[in-house]
């Protein structure tokens, strides 16, 4: 499946991981068997890197997660603003 939505870094136990509903429903996908792919935006930064390494370590195809530059990815804490979406035009959805 294709999965649109916004994907968020948490800090886990070892370091930033893919977090938010449209990572988990990615991962529900793999749990039954299937394959999933991810379409959002993140920044180009550092916890946007380790966001898109963690998607391939659990096996969610990511070749269609944006990267926005000069934007810092979502994360998900209790920062002010940290976990406001970069959000999606309908051309990035083009498929």
């Amino acid at each position: 499946i294709v999965v649109v939505g916004q994907p968020f870094a948490r800090r886990g136990p070892s370091g930033w991981v893919a977090d938010g509903s449209a990572v988990r429903v990615a991962a529900a996908a793999l749990e039954v068997g299937g394959r999933a792919e991810l379409l959002g935006r993140i920044g180009d930064d550092p916890v946007g890197e380790a966001l898109v390494l963690d998607l391939a370590r659990r096996g969610i195809g990511h070749a269609a997660v944006i990267r926005s530059p000069g934007r810092p990815t979502p994360v998900l804490d209790d920062r002010p603003g940290g976990g406001e979406p970069l959000g999606l035009d309908a051309g990035d959805v083009e498929l």
